[in-house]
């Protein structure tokens, strides 16, 4: 039996740490490669990154300007308008003044069963490291915000699915 408080959270830390890989491994969750992830200053849209996720659902964004940013995840093939032009551009403007916003009624292609993702951010300088798991609607997430303290800082995360 542990006498030590301290003792006692560290082994908790490290257990949960030890058994989220093992979660990531379960049968109904999966990595997301190739899912979009945006990252912006919801107050300057100009400030949007894009990347694809990897082979194993991770992304990295680097070079950062303090403030807050908006994480979103978006999965499958963006919507198209009649012509073929893809809508979530960065030059297209769409409903409500929001970039890429899915015209009404149009649905975007998901990840077969993906109704969930797991979003697992990695420390940085500003914050820990958290998990947040949030339901798509059309194919998008509602997104995350986090505080970026330091001048060219690096975030870094992982994205997987789950039915």
């Amino acid at each position: 039996m542990m006498s030590n408080p301290l003792a006692a959270l560290l082994l908790a830390l490290y257990t949960l740490a030890c058994g989220q890989d093992a979660a990531a491994q379960s049968t109904k969750e999966k990595p997301l490669k190739n899912a979009e992830v945006f990252i912006d200053q919801p107050d300057n849209l100009d400030t949007r990154i894009k990347v694809l996720t990897d082979a194993k659902g991770a992304f990295q964004v680097g070079n950062l300007k303090p403030g807050m940013y908006r994480i979103v995840v978006q999965t499958g093939e963006p919507p198209r308008d009649k012509s073929g032009k893809n809508l979530a551009e960065s030059d297209y403007v769409g409903p409500q003044g929001m970039r890429g916003a899915v015209p009404w009624g149009q649905q975007r292609k998901q990840y077969g069963n993906i109704k969930y993702v797991n979003l697992a951010m990695e420390e940085t300088r500003s914050s820990g490291p958290f998990v947040q798991n949030q339901k798509l609607v059309n194919g998008r997430t509602m997104g995350v915000f986090v505080t970026v303290y330091s001048p060219g800082e690096v975030l870094k995360g992982r994205v997987t699915g789950e039915r």
